[in-house]
């Protein structure tokens, strides 16, 4: 392996998990901590089991933006496993699994991201008047 300090930026983007890949580890961390944890929490988990260095956490979303890539990718996975039913946030930065999230044991990434998204066109439709071409609960 290179020096940290040699790493190109583009390569310290691509080391950045996506937020697909993230679903598995945040319901780990949500387990880890009895079923419920902040947004902080969630993030320090992450970067522990996944062994994340510094230079590749502290990579910003935008340039000029406190957000880092991390956190946006983070706030991603939550919604999305929001929106599928294993986790839910009773206030702001708080999450916890739903008794659904504790009961799964293993989980399919592909059928999340497609379940979601389905949703959510289904929902854009509906905002625009127009009736959705497929039912999200056959895909």
């Amino acid at each position: 392996m290179t020096d940290e300090t040699s790493e190109s930026p583009v390569a310290e983007l691509a080391a950045i998990p996506t937020y697909d890949t993230l679903f598995i580890v945040v319901l780990e961390a949500l387990r880890a901590h009895a079923g419920q944890a902040t947004n902080d929490q969630i993030a320090a988990y992450v970067i522990a089991a996944l062994g994340l260095p510094s230079r590749v956490v502290e990579v910003k979303h935008q340039p000029g933006r406190a957000l880092r890539r991390l956190e946006y990718n983070l706030q991603w996975t939550r919604t999305y496993l929001r929106r599928y039913g294993l986790i839910d946030s009773p206030r702001r930065a708080v999450w916890l699994l739903t008794a659904a999230g504790w009961q799964r044991e293993a989980i399919d990434a592909h059928d999340i991201v497609r379940a979601v998204r389905c949703q959510m066109s289904a929902a854009r439709l509906a905002r625009e008047g127009q009736a959705p071409i497929f039912d999200a609960e056959s895909q």
